[in-house]
């Protein structure tokens, strides 16, 4: 059954949203009303509790990481978010690995470094990864550097990656 003002009211609070007039956290308070209750659960997860052991969860500590990096729940804490996003990352996990990636590659505009971990979970089979060492190798010159961003835009676009299938056919377009 459709609750036709809850819809209504979602559009409005999203219109908000697009204005800057809403907060987007307050629309997710609504659903997930106790963000701290949330990130003390993630802690135990994460191996942090001394009450519950617990072995420490590669997807909790992405999951911490990301709260840090947002302030979902807790302050936002660079530190703490990289902190938390390394060792995820170093347990293997391919979305920890990008976050990374992303973090070097736009605040710290460290290519080198975001390629690193872009690669690593490109490695591991991550199209957000395989797009990314894509755009990391791009230069638009139909060059060697050009032929490997192909290769991995078309390995993030057989696993359904949006902009990579758009790369794809950019470049084919444009003759790269």
């Amino acid at each position: 059954i459709v609750d036709v003002n809850f819809t209504a009211n979602m559009e409005a609070l999203l219109d908000g949203v697009s204005e800057g007039t809403v907060d987007w956290k307050t629309i997710v308070s609504n659903f997930y009303p106790d963000l701290e209750e949330a990130v003390r659960l993630l802690r135990i997860a994460a191996g942090e509790s001394m009450k519950i052991p617990c072995t420490p969860n590669a997807s909790a500590l992405y999951a911490l990481g990301v709260c840090y990096e947002n302030g979902d729940g807790v302050p936002v804490d660079t530190d703490k978010a990289l902190d938390y996003l390394k060792r995820a990352a170093d347990m293997g996990s391919a979305d920890a690995q990008c976050e990374l990636g992303y973090y070097y590659f736009d605040s710290e505009e460290n290519y080198g470094k975001a390629l690193e971990w872009f690669q690593k979970a490109a490695d591991l089979g991550n199209p957000n990864g395989q797009y990314m060492v894509g755009i990391c190798h791009f230069k638009g010159d139909d060059g060697e550097e050009d032929e490997i961003a192909m290769d991995w835009f078309e390995k993030a676009a057989d696993n359904g990656h949006d902009e990579a299938q758009y790369m794809m056919g950019f470049c084919y377009f444009n003759g790269i």
